[in-house]
């Protein structure tokens, strides 16, 4: 009785040791699937990462390119409105040096005619002071 007895505790003794050893390799290979399983994950959103880090390299490139080609434009742009400027000025002092040009000898024609009026002014009344001194000659001879 007593000997059954053992063997019936040895027997659970073993079935409860056998059931601890399944539930450990149970655990192990829950741990073992839950650890390939991070892996793995982990191992997703790696290569996720790296796309978005590319997709944002190639964004970024273009971005510089954009940003290049209207640095180009605009240094286009502004030559072009130098250039008219400068154009522009050169036409305005042009038109200034004609003006002052066409001053200058509307000055001097004044001028030579204020001269020649002038001399023309002096000439007659020269020639009335002649013909005053004539007149006074002849009533003088007359008298």
């Amino acid at each position: 009785h007593w000997a059954a007895r053992a063997r019936a505790g040895r027997a659970a003794g073993a079935d409860a040791e056998e059931a601890a050893e399944l539930r450990r390799r149970q655990a192990y290979d829950t741990l073992v699937g839950s650890v390939a399983a991070l892996r793995e994950d982990n191992h997703r959103h790696r290569e996720a990462s790296r796309e978005a880090e590319q997709r944002l390299l190639v964004k970024e490139a273009e971005l510089l390119a954009v940003t290049e080609r209207k640095i180009k434009e605009a240094d286009v742009a502004r030559r072009a409105v130098a250039e008219q400027a400068e154009q522009h000025a050169a036409e305005k002092r042009a038109l200034q040096e004609e003006v002052a040009l066409e001053r200058d000898q509307r000055t001097r024609s004044a001028d030579l005619t204020r001269r020649e009026w002038d001399r023309d002014a002096a000439d007659r009344e020269a020639a009335i002071v002649a013909a005053e001194a004539a007149r006074t000659e002849v009533q003088t001879a007359l008298e």
